[in-house]
């Protein structure tokens, strides 16, 4: 039974990300073609092999800056999308055998999402969720330097794992094992440092652009645009509610976390605040949401209402603006009006997952595995 079970899981992962290799080439739905892979190749001219931060100007953390230059190197914009597609196919399966080692009774909740159909190959998200997923499989076998370097190497890659950390940390020294949480701590810095001197020393202006790049992007798509405080706030009343926001809910996981939650519950309750008050809302957030979720032992029903939600955005975001010929501009005019509902049904959503957090209970030991729903 356990070998149908992984024959069914990795079969249904290479369908997903094979419907997404024709998503992204247009093959099926054209219309539908919409990858910052893609796109990046010539607007962050790739092709000419600049070494990125130091010649070319990138707005990612260094990891995925050198992960672009290095796939730039197969030849012509099909090789570097097909170098793309491998690697990030690789890395799905990664996560999918570390989930199977973490949740060895959920693992398929990760290879059934549909959504990895339509996200999987829009940006290198991927790459960042199985770094996370290696610290989080580092940190249940209690080895505190292996986690650091993970969170640093993801860190690095898509900034979001370092989520994870104050989690990690607080775990092991709830239950007294402050010496790991102290190494974790080291080694995720060090690494971290490691990984960006070269870049931060050699070419400054360059590699703090992606704080800049996200510091000074508006509000768009989100709940404070939704809500109309973006033009009432500014850019700076923006980040530092949003900020505001997260460090409560961090505050408050951790309060949870004192009364028996455990850290990965506590992880995708506050990735989930941050995706709702972050300024810039992308849909292939979804599959963050989808790997914590499963990690934290989210119910079928919970993931079902994310997978409906990011099938909306998907929809929105994706399809309707790319709409060709003379209805362009009337799709354009419907897809605003759409997005309205759309977002508020994002916003929705990860409300109620939030509530649904508040209920879930799971074992305190950093030993123990989660607890199933």
């Amino acid at each position: 039974m356990k070998r149908w079970s992984w024959v069914l899981a990795l079969g249904v992962l290479v369908v997903w990300l094979g419907l997404g290799v024709l998503v992204l080439r247009g093959a099926v739905l054209p219309h539908f073609e919409r990858s910052d892979i893609a796109f990046l190749y010539r607007a962050r001219n790739l092709y000419t092999h600049g070494l990125p931060y130091f010649q070319l100007r990138i707005e990612y953390p260094v990891v995925l800056g050198w992960w672009m230059w290095a796939t730039a190197w197969v030849p012509g914009p099909g090789g570097y999308l097909a170098a793309n597609v491998l690697g990030l196919s690789l890395a799905a399966a990664g996560i999918t055998v570390l989930v199977h080692r973490l949740r060895p009774a959920f693992h398929q909740w990760w290879t059934v999402f549909p959504l990895l159909s339509a996200f999987a190959f829009v940006n290198w998200d991927l790459l960042g969720i199985l770094a996370m997923v290696g610290a989080w499989d580092a940190w249940t076998r209690e080895r505190s330097a292996w986690t650091g370097v993970w969170l640093a190497v993801g860190t690095a890659t898509k900034l979001f794992p370092v989520i994870a950390w104050p989690f990690m940390a607080y775990a092991w020294w709830r239950d007294g094992r402050r010496q790991d949480a102290g190494r974790m701590t080291v080694w995720a810095v060090a690494v971290w440092v490691a990984l960006n001197a070269p870049e931060m020393l050699g070419a400054w202006r360059n590699w703090s652009w992606f704080w800049v790049f996200n510091f000074t992007r508006s509000s768009s798509t989100d709940l404070f645009w939704l809500l109309h405080l973006n033009h009432a706030l500014g850019r700076l009343g923006i980040d530092g509610l949003s900020l505001f926001i997260v460090g409560g809910a961090t505050v408050w996981a951790l309060r949870r976390m004192a009364a028996g939650w455990g850290a990965p519950a506590a992880t995708a309750a506050v990735m989930a605040a941050f995706f709702i008050v972050n300024k810039v809302f992308s849909p292939q957030y979804m599959l963050w949401m989808a790997a914590s979720g499963v990690l934290a032992g989210w119910t079928p029903a919970t993931l079902g209402l994310l997978t409906l939600g990011g099938i909306g955005d998907w929809a929105t975001h994706f399809a309707a603006l790319q709409i060709p010929g003379d209805i362009r501009l009337g799709a354009i005019r419907a897809a605003r009006t759409a997005a309205v509902g759309v977002v508020a049904g994002v916003a929705a959503r990860y409300g109620v997952l939030v509530l649904a957090l508040m209920r879930s209970r799971e074992p305190r030991g950093a030993r123990e595995a989660p607890a199933p729903p």
